[in-house]
């Protein structure tokens, strides 16, 4: 996504940071994408983890929805950003408390849950206009 956001990228005219431009690109940080991952990357928290003698792989992980796409995306649709702005990501956050909600409600949650937000992080990049990702 960084190549994306800086000059020469499809996004770099399109994105107006509230920080220096810098700010998003020059201090990388590795994460895993998942095949189906879309605009998620995964992050070991603490940059840590182990892999024990069974060969299964152990660690802390965040995963961050939001952050971009993967650098061999399909971006031919201009609909195809993976930000998520701060108002999609509340949207979303209301959504998943609302459904949790039902499904205590009809006694599932035993069964059945959605998967909780931990946070909502304001990224500080916002569209000119109109975000092509959501119209």
């Amino acid at each position: 996504q960084a190549k994306r956001l800086r000059p020469g990228g499809d996004h770099h005219d399109l994105i107006t940071p509230r920080c220096p431009d810098d700010a998003f690109t020059d201090s990388p940080r590795a994460a895993m994408r998942l095949r189906s991952g879309g605009r998620a990357a995964t992050f070991l928290v603490g940059d840590t983890y182990r892999i024990d003698q069974e060969g299964t792989f152990h660690a802390e992980m965040l995963d961050i929805k939001g952050l971009g796409t993967h650098e061999k995306a399909d971006i031919s649709s201009p609909k195809v950003t993976g930000l998520l702005c701060l108002a999609d990501a509340l949207k979303e956050l209301c959504v998943q408390r609302l459904l949790q909600r039902l499904i205590e409600l009809e006694g599932l949650a035993d069964s059945m849950g959605t998967v909780p937000f931990y946070a909502v992080i304001d990224t500080g990049l916002t569209y000119n206009g109109t975000n092509p990702a959501t119209g």
